[in-house]
């Protein structure tokens, strides 16, 4: 054999070897592209079906949450007819006290009650009803899912010293005051 032709052989050999090695290789990555798409379609089901769920619960959590809505609203409307259609206004936190009609209560107005009656501005006072608050008398105020009235009036030192937002309860004996104790807690004006 001729030498060129030797070399001719040597090169057809030397090409058909990296042929085959660049579509072995080629496959390779091909096979290993058609792995990982397999494996990111799989995510993609995964995630899919995990989508569907979430908006199946979202959707439950908005019908509950509208049932809820209607649930508070009939309970309002109840709450409204049960007290003659009347509103609730809040008027924030105040400090709830307690009081009755003993010279500790009340000081010196304590020695003044004809017949044992407490009289304030024209009105006996209501044991488990009247209060006092700095507010128009005749208020009604709901506190704790009780309606008390506005009878008296604080002493003016405890209404500086809570920024006039305290209700003094009005018990039939000192214990009952002294169980009142000294909270804040929501108070509502009944219109």
């Amino acid at each position: 054999m001729k030498p060129k032709l030797i070399f001719v052989y040597i090169i057809a050999l030397i090409v058909t070897i990296y042929t085959l090695y660049a579509l072995i290789t080629t496959e390779n990555e091909l096979y290993a592209a058609q792995q990982h798409n397999a494996t990111l379609q799989t995510t993609v089901d995964k995630l899919t079906a995990q989508n569907k769920a979430l908006q199946l619960e979202n959707a439950e959590l908005n019908e509950l949450s509208a049932a809820v809505d209607e649930f508070l609203k009939m309970a309002d409307e109840q709450d409204k007819a049960d007290r003659g259609g009347e509103r609730l206004t809040s008027l924030g936190e105040w400090k709830v006290t307690g009081y009755c009609k003993c010279r500790i209560c009340c000081g010196k107005w304590a020695d003044n009650r004809p017949n044992g009656k407490v009289i304030v501005n024209g009105i006996e006072l209501i044991e488990g009803v009247s209060c006092a608050a700095d507010l128009p008398i005749g208020t009604r105020l709901m506190i704790g899912g009780k309606v008390w009235v506005v009878h008296d009036r604080p002493a003016e030192r405890i209404i500086k010293a809570n920024g006039g937002k305290v209700v003094d309860l009005y018990c039939g004996s000192h214990d009952e005051a002294w169980d009142v104790g000294n909270s804040e807690v929501e108070v509502w004006e009944v219109e």
